[in-house]
């Protein structure tokens, strides 16, 4: 029996495409401005230009040799103004090494150096149309980044030089009130590891389902399902994975305020995984915020039975937010993971910083996998460009897990 979410959410969706159907074109498109000649649309689109250059070293007691990885990325893109109800998008993208790449770029050969997944490359990152013609809903179609949530299931993984986006369909609702409605086919997945590995396109028949809720001084409510059918390498993750979201905020003070996040999802295999999979994921989360200091504890907790690929995965979410920045748990392990962490950030001027400590433990089989310190500190420096500098120290259990450490900076400058 498919999850009540796969029924729900469907009907609500063509319910709201009944309503627009019947609705007459409006007259404008997002920003209220749609021209009838294609020559004032050109030129009333905007154009954009931003540098990103990223230094990362890598210490892994596993490898021989250290990973140090320095490579540019820049994205060249344009977005015409609206014409008729269509507006159109395209963005360029190239990584490059700046001097030797000593690193494993996942396509290099270098599997004697730590994994910095930056492949050099240049490619189409994004390149789709869209339709605002109608009241309430907007259609898209083509590759483009598609970002839910907090990260942990589908999202672009902007830490990388390479972004993720995704070939799709897609149509947002609007018209149910305080909700909004997400619809996406998504036929294919363009991956962080580029056009030149096996890895780097992915072909899909699968369909994604958001919905938000906007509940005021309540909060915010998100149900989600998302059945990910995949063909060639992520064939063994294809999963079909429903679940609930729930974030707000309190005052409960003068100046000391309360935030928490909580989420349960269950996750099923599905199109042709060859593994049996029934596991559940669940984040509770509470941070309290006074005179502009944050501390947070949260508990994650990705099951795994043990038995070979019966465990929850994320395969499409910026992964490197989420687990530690040393990058360990990429792979949900098959026995599971708990992962708890305690965390402190605040701002001191322009200068904004970060520490979170985690404590990795499995799910199954009583396994202490290890713990990590991550530090990040940020800063403009002036119009257009932003610093920064980030630390993540594992240390790791002998028997399972390698330590690693991790150096990472970056310089981001936009001109346009």
């Amino acid at each position: 029996m498919p999850h009540p979410l796969v029924t729900i959410l469907p009907a609500l969706f063509l319910a709201g495409l009944a309503t627009t159907a019947s609705a007459t074109p409006r007259n404008g498109g997002a920003d209220g401005e749609d021209s009838a000649d294609l020559t004032t649309a050109l030129k009333g689109g905007r154009t954009w230009l931003n540098f990103r250059y990223r230094f990362e070293e890598v210490d892994d007691d596993g490898l021989p040799l250290n990973g140090t990885a320095s490579t540019l990325r820049t994205v060249l893109g344009y977005e015409t103004g609206v014409w008729n109800g269509w507006r159109a998008t395209v963005e360029f993208e190239d990584v490059s090494p700046i001097g030797a790449d000593n690193y494993n770029s996942t396509i290099n050969g270098k599997t004697n150096r730590p994994v910095v997944a930056d492949p050099d490359g240049s490619e189409v990152n994004q390149a789709f149309v869209t339709y605002e013609g109608f009241e309430d809903l907007v259609l898209r179609v083509g590759r483009r980044e598609i970002k839910y949530d907090n990260f942990r299931f589908i999202r672009n993984v902007g830490w990388r030089q390479n972004h993720q986006s995704f070939r799709a369909a897609e149509a947002t609702f609007t018209g149910l009130g305080p909700a909004t409605l997400d619809y996406v086919y998504l036929f294919g997945v363009d991956r962080i590891f580029g056009d030149d590995s096996p890895k780097g396109n992915e072909q899909a028949s699968s369909h994604l389902l958001h919905a938000t809720v906007d509940l005021e001084d309540a909060g915010t409510l998100v149900l989600y399902d998302y059945y990910l059918d995949f063909d060639d390498v992520l064939e063994g993750v294809s999963t079909n994975t429903a679940g609930v979201r729930y974030t707000g905020a309190v005052d409960v003070a003068d100046d000391v305020a309360l935030d928490y996040a909580l989420e349960f999802a269950s996750q099923t295999d599905a199109g042709d995984n060859p593994n049996d999979v029934d596991q559940e994921y669940y984040l509770a989360q509470l941070g309290a915020k006074t005179a502009g200091v944050r501390v947070h504890v949260a508990m994650e907790h990705l099951g795994g039975s043990g038995d070979p690929g019966d465990k929850f995965t994320t395969p499409l979410a910026t992964l490197h937010a989420h687990n530690g920045f040393a990058d360990q748990f990429l792979v949900t392990p098959d026995d599971g993971l708990d992962d708890l962490f305690f965390g402190v950030s605040g701002k001191v001027g322009k200068v904004k910083g970060s520490a979170v400590y985690h404590i990795f433990e499995s799910d199954s089989n009583n396994r202490d996998y290890g713990d990590e310190i991550d530090l990040v500190v940020s800063a403009p420096v002036y119009a257009g460009t932003t610093v920064g500098l980030k630390y993540a120290g594992f240390s790791g259990d002998d028997a399972l897990f390698d330590d690693v450490q991790k150096v990472m900076g970056w310089i981001s400058y936009t001109l346009l």
